[in-house]
């Protein structure tokens, strides 16, 4: 099993993360999956574990059955009998060991690829970049960042539950990339930074770059992932009662279409400037990113700008709390839905 071949991709979520990951699963012998918290579920537990035993297995599949009640919709599945035969292989296993096994028991639009390079895509490992580099010394990472403001249009835009918050969706923003950046500036060698303007602009040059990073060749397929996109991901869904939900339909009739620039600067346009303001001003971590935004401070609602500030920390500090439970409390609160 090449070792070399296990990367991640990275970065707040409404930054162009399933976009590249739809690019890269349309190339021959690249796999890149979905959101699955195998990592961030596992690692804390089994991290210095060295024997494994039957009961331990048997907890790696009951997680993806609650995952495949949760996921609203993928091409992807897993299978407990590849997993099996991958652990066998080895004589010697610990966490490392077990989280490439996971990863190469998915299969894609009922096949079995025969990959070189796999991508395991999932916002929430940002959050815990130091762990996964001491852990997959090997890993590369591809952190993908975009425009805070047409981040935020983009949560605001978004048909859910929760309505996007200025004050406290861009304090999520600047959170997360200031806990990627100090990563990254330690292992400079580790990380691709990709803008999302930049693999929307010029999709051909930014792959190009990638294959180079990651030591794989480019292929031209990954330009035209948007032709079978959406029939693999509803037709292969990993859960198919929940396929036919609006919001997978609409994922994945945008996924279907080629890549177009006509969304880059439309935050100019749809955000008034007092959101511009706003979202700058929390957000001047974009700077060390190379994003323009301004220095002076706009008219705030103080209250809910530190309101906002408390329950973004708070909701990182959560993660990182469940990140620290014991296996089995986690297997009991991690429920479908």
């Amino acid at each position: 099993m090449n070792e070399s071949g296990f990367n991640f991709i990275v970065g707040i979520g409404r930054s162009g993360t399933t976009l590249l990951m739809s690019m890269l699963n349309a190339h021959p012998s690249i796999q890149s999956t979905p959101e699955v918290n195998f990592y961030v579920f596992f690692y804390n537990a089994w991290k210095n574990k060295t024997t494994f035993v039957e009961s331990d297995f048997e907890k790696v599949e009951r997680y993806v059955q609650i995952f495949k009640r949760r996921k609203h919709s993928s091409g992807f599945d897993w299978s407990m009998d590849l997993f099996r035969e991958h652990i066998k292989k080895h004589n010697a296993i610990n966490f490392a060991v077990i989280y490439r096994c996971f990863y190469r028991s998915f299969v894609y639009a009922g096949v079995v690829k025969e990959v070189t390079h796999n991508f395991d895509k999932n916002p929430i490992n940002t959050l815990f970049l130091d762990d996964i580099v001491n852990a997959l010394p090997d890993a590369k990472f591809v952190y993908l960042v975009r425009d805070p403001r047409a981040n935020y249009l983009s949560r605001k835009e978004k048909t859910k539950a929760r309505p996007a918050d200025i004050y406290l969706d861009p304090q999520r923003w600047a959170l997360y990339n200031e806990a990627a950046i100090k990563v990254v500036e330690k292992y400079k060698d580790r990380f691709l930074i990709l803008k999302y303007e930049d693999l929307v602009s010029d999709p051909e040059s930014c792959l190009n770059k990638l294959a180079a990073f990651f030591n794989f060749k480019y292929d031209q397929n990954m330009l035209n992932f948007h032709s079978d996109v959406k029939e693999i991901n509803l037709k292969n869904a990993i859960n198919k009662p929940v396929a036919s939900h609006p919001q997978a339909k609409e994922k994945y009739e945008k996924l279907s279409r080629p890549v177009n620039t006509d969304r880059l600067q439309v935050w100019k346009s749809r955000l008034t400037q007092q959101e511009i303001d706003v979202v700058s001003f929390i957000c001047r971590i974009a700077e060390k990113l190379n994003y323009d935004v301004i220095k002076n401070r706009p008219s705030l609602n103080l209250f809910k700008f530190y309101k906002g500030r408390w329950l973004a920390k708070l909701n990182l500090f959560k993660e990182k709390v469940i990140y620290r439970l014991p296996l089995d409390i986690k297997l009991k609160l991690a429920k479908p839905v």
